[in-house]
């Protein structure tokens, strides 16, 4: 599990300096007014190819954070019902010692 940890965190560091290049380039662009710009077509065509990009890697991120929590869920599930188990084992023992203790003394 810590190999795909690093390799989350190298991703997300890699996805800040890509954020952070958009942001400067748009910083530049916005220094001009919107009249001014002017894009051609190679540059509409490669904000599409990052935009379609940004959009399948939403995608793959739900599907993956909606698995980590339905297993998550899972074994929190499996966790809680172990425990309920011994808690009720428990009791069982306390309450049939408190009455044979009780049976002792009558």
């Amino acid at each position: 599990m810590g190999s795909v940890s690093m390799q989350i965190s190298r991703i997300s560091e890699n996805l800040r300096v890509v954020q952070n290049e958009i942001a400067m380039l748009a910083c530049e662009e916005l220094e001009l007014s919107f009249a001014e710009i002017e894009f051609g077509e190679p540059d509409v065509n490669a904000l599409r190819m990052v935009k379609s990009s940004v959009d399948h890697l939403r995608q793959v991120l739900r599907s993956y954070i909606d698995l980590a929590s339905e297993q998550m869920t899972a074994d929190l599930r499996e966790f809680q019902s172990a425990r309920m188990e011994q808690t009720t084992q428990i009791l069982r023992y306390a309450c049939q010692g408190t009455a044979d203790s009780r049976r002792r003394r009558l």
